[in-house]
């Protein structure tokens, strides 16, 4: 599923939701307070993945676009943007979470582009391996 927002729009979510989710993930339990710089701030960090996703090996896509609004946006599943901005956060923060957001970021970018790429089925073999 590319939205984790089915309720703003079918196929991917805006960015400004991203990040709101992203904060929230990361322990801010009142997204909504933070200010401009804040967003603009989450913008970079939107567009430094956009540069991750455009550069990998398994993305097949046409080159991703940077975002310059956060009501904007892209044909990327939202679950790698959002753990993509709570990484690029995490280590902007010095946080503790840096590595494990880390880990589950690239984890899930390369999962998901993956069967994006190649689909899910498992290849066949025509002799069982013995």
């Amino acid at each position: 599923m590319a939205s984790m927002n089915p309720q703003i729009r079918d196929n991917y979510s805006p960015l400004e939701e991203l990040i709101m989710q992203a904060l929230r993930r990361h322990g801010e339990f009142t997204p909504s307070t933070v200010d401009g710089d804040v967003s603009l701030m989450m913008l970079e960090f939107a567009n430094e993945v956009l540069e991750e996703v455009n550069s990998h090996p398994y993305w097949t896509g046409l080159e991703l676009k940077p975002y310059v609004s956060i009501q904007d946006a892209r044909p990327v599943a939202d679950n790698i943007i959002v753990l993509g901005l709570i990484f690029h956060y995490a280590v902007q923060q010095h946080s503790s979470k840096a590595q494990p957001a880390s880990e589950k970021f690239f984890r899930t970018m390369n999962q998901t582009l993956y069967r994006a790429k190649h689909g899910t089925e498992r290849p066949v073999f025509s002799q069982s391996l013995r």
